[in-house]
C-alpha cells in the first residue's frame, strides 16, 4: 500500500498507470516517484529529532536522502523496486510519542471545545507536500525528490502550524522552549477569626492557588497571540464559614458570599472556567464549601513574576431580622513564578 499526500492508493498495476503514481519496468517491478509513502518494512534509521507539542513530546529519527531502499519496499506481491524513479530518492522517517517532563498534563483539564484532532505530520520537500498517516505504524518510507532543496517537517496541531528544517543537525520543535511547565502550590495567608463593625466575629476562611508557569497553549483556550502567553492558576476559597456575636450574644447570622475578583497584575482574567472546562459568570449552586475556579490570563510572554490579587466579601445578616449586617473583606496578593 503506498500513500500520496494525504490519499491512500491501493499499489495496483492498472492503478496507478491511471494515475501517475508510480511506473513499471519491464521487469515488472515498479518504481515509487515523487510524493509515494510506504509503511516502512523494518524501523528507521538516522538522526534524532524532537517535537515537543504541548500534549506529547514526538521522538522523531529521519535518515538521508537515499538512492536505494534498506528494506523491501511496500508489499511483497507488489514488486516494488529497492530504487525509485528517476529524479526520486527515499527518505527513511519514523517516530515514536514519550510523556513530557512537567505538568503539562495540567493543560488538559476538561474543555469546553471537546477532543481535539490528533497532531498532522506533512514532510515538505521542494514543492511536494506529503502527509504521514499516523493512524498506522510509526515508520514511513517517503519518495522525496533528488538533489532536494528544501526538505522540511510540518506540524499542524490546533489550528497552529509549526516547522523545523529536516536538514539541519540541531533542529526541532518546542513549545515550551526547554522549560517545560510546573505547577506550584501557592498557599494565602491564614485569615483567622476577627472581630468586625458592631462586634460580631468572623470565624476565618482559607484559601489557595495551584499556579502553572506561563505556557503557549491551554485545552480550554488554544494557543495564545505570538508574543504572548497564558497564565493558568486554580484559585480555592473556602466559602464553609460564619459570623458570631454581634447584636448580641445568642445572634445567628445567615452568611452570604459576593463573587471573588481576580487581577493579575492589574489585569482582569481572559477567561474563568469551572471544572469541566466551561466559562463560569457566577458561582453555580453546588459551591456549598469551596468555591473554586480556573483563571487564565493573558501575559507577556518574557513575563518572569506577577501578582494575583484575590478579593471576597462574606456577609452575615440576622437570622431573626435584629441588628446589622456584618461584612468581612477578604484579600490577599500572591506572587507567582511565570518562569
Amino acid at each position: 500500500m503506498i500513500r500520496t499526500g494525504a490519499r491512500v492508493l491501493v499499489a495496483v498495476v492498472a492503478a496507478t498507470a491511471a494515475t501517475g503514481c508510480s511506473q513499471v519496468t519491464g521487469d515488472d517491478e515498479q518504481h515509487a516517484r515523487v510524493g509515494d509513502v510506504f509503511e516502512l518494512n523494518g524501523q528507521a534509521e538516522g538522526s534524532p529529532l524532537t517535537v515537543q507539542l504541548p500534549n506529547l513530546r514526538y521522538q522523531f529519527v529521519v535518515s538521508r536522502p537515499q538512492a536505494k531502499a534498506r528494506h523491501s519496499v511496500g508489499a511483497y506481491d507488489d514488486h516494488w523496486s529497492a530504487e525509485p524513479a528517476r529524479g526520486a530518492e527515499f527518505l527513511e522517517i519514523g517516530y515514536r510519542p514519550e510523556k513530557t517532563d512537567g505538568d503539562a498534563w495540567a493543560l488538559w483539564q476538561p474543555s469546553a471545545r471537546g477532543k481535539l484532532p490528533d497532531p498532522v505530520f506533512t514532510v515538505v520537500a521542494d514543492d511536494e507536500r506529503i502527509v504521514l498517516d499516523n493512524d498506522l505504524r510509526f515508520d514511513w518510507l517517503v519518495t522525496v525528490p533528488a538533489d532536494v532543496d528544501d526538505l522540511s517537517l510540518e506540524v499542524e496541531f490546533d489550528g497552529r502550524t509549526l516547522r523545523t528544517d529536516l536538514g539541519t543537525p540541531v533542529s526541532g520543535i518546542d513549545v515550551f522552549a526547554a522549560a517545560p511547565p510546573r505547577r506550584s502550590q501557592v498557599p494565602c495567608p491564614e485569615q483567622p477569626r476577627t472581630t468586625v463593625r458592631g462586634g460580631a466575629r468572623f470565624n476565618g476562611t482559607e484559601c489557595g492557588v495551584a499556579a502553572l508557569t506561563a505556557v503557549p497553549w491551554h485545552a480550554a483556550v488554544g494557543w495564545a497571540a505570538p508574543g504572548r502567553a497564558w497564565l493558568v492558576a486554580k484559585v480555592n476559597v473556602s466559602i464553609n464559614t460564619y459570623f458570631t456575636g454581634g447584636s448580641g450574644p445568642g445572634t445567628s447570622y445567615e452568611i452570604g458570599y459576593g463573587e471573588p475578583s481576580y487581577l493579575l497584575d492589574g489585569a482582569l482574567p481572559h477567561v474563568v472556567l469551572d471544572d469541566d472546562g466551561r466559562e463560569l459568570a457566577s458561582r453555580p449552586a453546588d459551591m456549598t464549601v469551596d468555591d473554586v475556579r480556573t483563571v487564565i490570563f493573558d501575559v507577556p510572554a518574557d513575563a518572569t513574576r506577577a501578582t494575583l490579587e484575590l478579593a471576597l466579601d462574606y456577609t452575615g445578616t440576622p437570622e431573626d431580622g435584629e441588628g446589622q449586617q456584618v461584612r468581612f473583606r477578604l484579600r490577599r496578593s500572591l506572587p507567582l513564578a511565570l518562569r
